[in-house]
């Protein structure tokens, strides 16, 4: 195998956001010793590969040659799967993904697609005949792959199935995993300065805003709950993100209300209020459109929450994001045959499905 440690070394200071400078001075070398040993020059001496190596949460065999290389076709079934998540056809995913673990038993970021793919599944009926199959690719995961990003999110998936099949398993792997305040991103806010810092700061805000909105999304599918509170847990879930991002652009986060306004529609439908459920459908297509747009090109906030400003890039931009979940658009097609269908004229449903058709035309 070829020995890739000057390029893995690059790619984990770039994942983890840290500079040479901070490495040589973690193991005792001059940011210039960093440098050739990236550019392939010269190489760290033997001692110091287990110190690097811890520093970067990785094994040494992965510190020497890293990830094996990624093929065309191994790329190409990842974006295939992509596509077919966009476009609402899981069960064609995870099809996908089955051949591709199979195929290409050394690519863990197929393998973590997976896993991801089929705990997504959990409400469907086939789910509990792919659970175990989940579980066994995300112990694979964590014992194989020396990418600490991959690891970190395997164990994540994996306490989520075994919440499903076995909690005393789920609450070991939760009691082993760091606590809020001590995770790395918190604690990186104290270290890093300047733009480095800023860029951080972003992603943990929309992290922290996600993690509310999540649990405002359970609340809003619950069975239990009252509709007036199920109701409330949209509206709060749109109130957050405008809040955030208080002139109306969102950027890719446009998906967040849109799924909000979805649900609302289906509650009202459910509670026979017809304009209540059009204009909570028209509020689901308009912010879909709003996402598609900031595919397309860019987009900035005036949110003085926002350091970089830019939340919406096109396709060649840093901000290059997957499709839009027609899963959406489905939604409302769905609602507009059950529901919400019953409540409107046959001049409305087709005033409806048009509306509905031009937001899938326009992703």
């Amino acid at each position: 195998m070829e020995v890739r440690i000057g390029k893995v070394i690059k790619e984990l200071r770039g994942k983890n956001r840290v500079t040479q400078e901070r490495l040589a001075e973690h193991i005792g070398v001059t940011a210039q010793s960093v440098s050739k040993w990236e550019a392939g020059v010269n190489l760290p001496d033997i001692t110091m590969l287990s110190g690097i190596a811890s520093y970067f949460g990785v094994t040494v065999d992965y510190l020497l040659y890293g990830e094996p290389d990624v093929t065309e076709d191994e790329m190409h079934i990842l974006n295939e799967v992509i596509e077919r998540k966009g476009q609402g056809d899981m069960d064609g995913a995870i099809e996908k993904l089955t051949h591709g673990v199979k195929l290409y038993p050394r690519n863990y970021s197929i393998m973590l697609e997976y896993v991801s793919c089929i705990y997504r599944m959990r409400r469907e009926e086939s789910y509990k005949d792919r659970v175990e199959s989940a579980i066994f690719y995300a112990n694979r995961i964590i014992s194989e792959s020396g990418d600490s990003r991959l690891v970190y999110r395997a164990r994540h998936l994996l306490c989520l199935l075994y919440c499903e099949t076995d909690a005393e398993k789920a609450r070991k792997i939760a009691d082993n995993l760091p606590d809020m305040p001590v995770c790395r991103n918190l604690l990186l806010e104290h270290i890093l300065k300047g733009e480095e810092l800023g860029n951080l700061r972003d992603d943990n805000l929309v992290l922290f805003l996600f993690y509310i909105w999540s649990r405002l999304q359970k609340m809003a599918l619950s069975e239990t709950l009252p509709t007036t509170d199920r109701l409330l847990a949209c509206t709060t879930g749109v109130k957050l993100w405008e809040l955030f991002f208080y002139d109306g652009r969102m950027g890719y986060y446009h998906d967040r209300p849109a799924w909000d306004y979805v649900c609302m529609t289906e509650i009202y439908a459910e509670q026979g209020e017809k304009e209540k459920a059009l204009a909570s459908m028209e509020k689901a297509i308009e912010h879909i459109k709003m996402y598609k747009e900031s595919c397309q090109r860019e987009v900035f906030t005036e949110s003085i929450f926002w350091y970089d400003k830019r939340v919406g890039k096109g396709e060649e931009g840093i901000w290059k994001k997957e499709k839009m979940d027609l899963g959406f658009v489905k939604q409302l097609e769905e609602l507009l045959q059950g529901s919400l269908g019953e409540l409107l004229s046959p001049k409305e449903i087709t005033e409806a499905k048009s509306r509905i058709e031009s937001c899938r035309n326009f992703i």
